[in-house]
């Protein structure tokens, strides 16, 4: 039996690493990367967006230059080769949900760890930060200021609200026909 089923050709969607797998042409982009990042009247500290859809080859060139980037063990002009020179690391935010402070603090520690930090010092660090306590004597002066201040501080609002009532009640007192039995009911009540 024959099968006339035809298979449909397909192309993975995977970033490429290597020029010589370039069909589109994003191997000149990966140049200008190149010239973006490594061009010495360049100072850091600098920002390059890779920006384009889904599928446009964003990591295909960013791939081309770290595979050329590591690949490149040159020493010209008795400099350090490329790849101690330069450090590609890639981050993927996606991973880490919707929270800005969550990417930060994500973001900062992968870069620290990529970087050759080591993690079990990192967390004796941040530990550290947060269970820093410090003890500070101060004198019988500073306390008093202190919890003066702390009762100082609502009178402002307190006399403001008073003011407030009592311009109120003048109001009321001006604009009401007191002479109404039942606004004289609301405002004074006679005691029997």
């Amino acid at each position: 039996m024959l099968d006339t089923r035809r298979s449909m050709p397909a192309v993975l969607d995977r970033h490429i690493e290597k020029e010589e797998d370039d069909a589109f042409g994003h191997r000149h982009y990966a140049q200008a990367l190149r010239s973006l990042i490594e061009n010495e009247g360049h100072q850091p500290p600098f920002s390059i967006g890779l920006l384009g859809g889904w599928g446009t080859g964003k990591s295909s060139i960013k791939e081309m230059y770290t595979h050329a980037l590591a690949d490149d063990t040159s020493t010209a002009g008795g400099r350090r080769p490329r790849s101690q020179r330069f450090k590609s690391i890639t981050f993927n935010a996606w991973r880490f949900g919707g929270k800005e402070q969550d990417i930060k603090r994500a973001l900062l520690r992968h870069v620290f760890l990529e970087l050759g930090g080591d993690e079990s010092k990192l967390h004796d660090d941040l530990y550290r930060n947060v269970t820093h306590t410090e003890t500070v004597n101060k004198g019988v002066g500073e306390l008093t200021k202190q919890h003066l201040m702390s009762w100082v501080a609502p009178v402002p609002a307190f006399l403001i609200a008073v003011v407030t009532y009592l311009l109120f009640v003048a109001a009321g007192l001006k604009w009401l026909p007191l002479e109404n039995a039942v606004v004289q009911a609301i405002v004074s009540r006679e005691v029997v």
